[in-house]
């Protein structure tokens, strides 16, 4: 059982946040007097948290997502060595939200408190990305998104009145898209009807 599990057990419940920084200060005191390649060899172990469909009628989103991550763990070997001269084992956990917001709640909350993860990253379509960063903001673990519209995970959380601690997102907006297909659409001959199909949470 974990420190922060531990702590949350007895009784107390500290923010993950001040536990991920005592944590760091435990291992840059115990590693200071080592010599730099015994310091590198013992800084700790990464844990991400990979979600995205792989099966289900959202799948063509996640269809690639087995080979890209094959070839980030062979282009890591297992290691990801820092700025400040450490380097960590890092562990990718990858997992199948089934296009199903049910599940990728179900399975995010397995990767922050049973696989304790550091790091969350949900992908590809609403369906996986907002049940998944609802998941990390509860119970505070960092989460990076994309593939989906801004305007689609932001909106439904709150808009603009909202602030989040603990996740971020990074894709195009709906505007964008719109602009883009508009000038493709300017270049050729049609009758300037355009039929459109959004998901309800948009």
């Amino acid at each position: 059982m974990s420190y922060y599990n531990r702590l949350v057990k007895s009784g107390l419940r500290p923010s993950r946040r001040s536990v991920l920084k005592g944590i760091g200060a435990g291992l840059a005191a115990s590693t200071l007097g080592m010599p730099a390649y015994v310091r590198a060899a013992t800084a700790g172990k990464i844990k991400l948290g990979y979600l995205s469909p792989t099966t289900g009628p959202l799948a063509l989103f996640g269809e690639t997502d087995g080979y890209t991550l094959q070839k980030i763990r062979a282009l890591l070997g297992g290691q990801l060595q820092c700025a400040d001269g450490n380097t960590y084992e890092i562990e990718i956990l990858d997992r199948d939200s089934q296009s199903n917001p049910n599940k990728a709640s179900e399975i995010a909350g397995n990767l922050i408190l049973n696989d304790e993860v550091h790091l969350l990253v949900p992908a590809s379509t609403t369906d996986t990305i907002l049940p998944a960063a609802e998941q990390a903001e509860l119970y505070e673990t960092p989460c990076i998104s994309s593939g989906a519209p801004w305007q689609a995970v932001i909106m439904p959380r709150g808009g603009g009145k909202q602030t989040f601690d603990w996740t971020y997102h990074f894709f195009w907006g709906l505007d964008e898209a719109l602009n883009t297909f508009v000038g493709l659409w300017n270049h050729l001959e049609t009758n300037k009807k355009v039929g459109m199909l959004f998901p309800q949470n948009i």
